[in-house]
C-alpha cells in the first residue's frame, strides 16, 4: 500500500509575517484604550495572541511599549537608579585603583636597591 503522508509545513512557513511597527501600533492603540485586543489584530493583522500577549507584559511592567517592541528588555532601571549604579561604581573604581597604587608603592619600597 503507498504513503499517503504529507509532511507538515515546517514552523517557520506556519508563522504569520507582521511587520513590528504594526506590532507597535496594534498594542499602543489597545494600551491607550482606542482598540480591543481583537479589533486591533484585525487592523494590523497581527495574531490576536501575540497582541494580547505584548498589552499584558506591558500593564505588568507598568509603562507603554518601547519604539521598539522585540527589545522590551531594554530598560530594566529608572534612569536614577542606573545613575546612582554608575556613580557607585565609578567611586568603587577610583577605590580600588587607590588602593592598587598604594599597594604597588609598599611593595616597590619593600624590593632591595640595587
Amino acid at each position: 500500500m503507498p504513503r499517503t503522508y504529507k509532511r507538515k509545513p515546517s514552523a517557520d512557513s506556519r508563522r504569520r509575517k507582521y511587520s513590528e511597527d504594526s506590532l507597535n501600533k496594534a498594542v499602543s492603540a489597545v494600551i491607550d484604550g482606542i482598540l480591543s485586543s481583537y479589533s486591533a489584530s484585525v487592523q494590523y493583522d497581527v495574531p490576536r495572541g501575540t497582541v494580547a500577549r505584548h498589552v499584558a507584559y506591558y500593564k505588568r511592567i507598568g509603562h507603554d511599549p518601547a519604539p521598539n517592541v522585540s527589545a522590551r528588555f531594554g530598560a530594566v532601571l529608572s534612569s536614577g537608579t542606573e545613575q546612582r549604579r554608575i556613580e557607585l561604581s565609578s567611586e568603587q573604581c577610583s577605590h580600588l585603583f587607590t588602593t592598587a597604587t598604594t599597594i604597588g608603592h609598599e611593595l616597590t619600597a619593600q624590593l632591595p636597591k640595587v
